[in-house]
């Protein structure tokens, strides 16, 4: 909750709705109390680019799930994230992922 502000904004590959960060947060929630973990997660190619106080990250992503059963998901793409240093903390109010396709 810290790393999220209030007004963040989420835009996921497949998202029709755009989440705020109680719905990121639900989501995580969900996703650990079903018994889901994340197994790996990488960031083959990340270039920042810092402007004052807001720096934006463009990075390509994988990463994989394991759902209770052991079922395994693999997801990969491309991402934009946005970071804002307020009151001497960078915070991430928004990203946008794609599938790279």
């Amino acid at each position: 909750m810290e790393l999220l502000p209030e007004d963040t904004i989420a835009i996921g590959p497949s998202d029709e709705n755009w989440p705020n960060r109680d719905a990121i947060l639900e989501s995580s929630r969900q996703f650990a109390a079903g018994g889901g973990k994340l197994i790996r997660l990488e960031f083959p190619k990340t270039e920042i680019r810092a402007y004052g106080r807001t720096a934006i990250i463009y990075t390509t992503y994988l990463f994989e799930t394991k759902s209770r059963d052991g079922q395994r998901n693999t997801s990969s793409g491309r991402a934009t994230e946005m970071f804002v240093l307020r009151k001497g903390k960078w915070l991430n109010p928004g990203w946008h992922m794609d599938s790279g396709k």
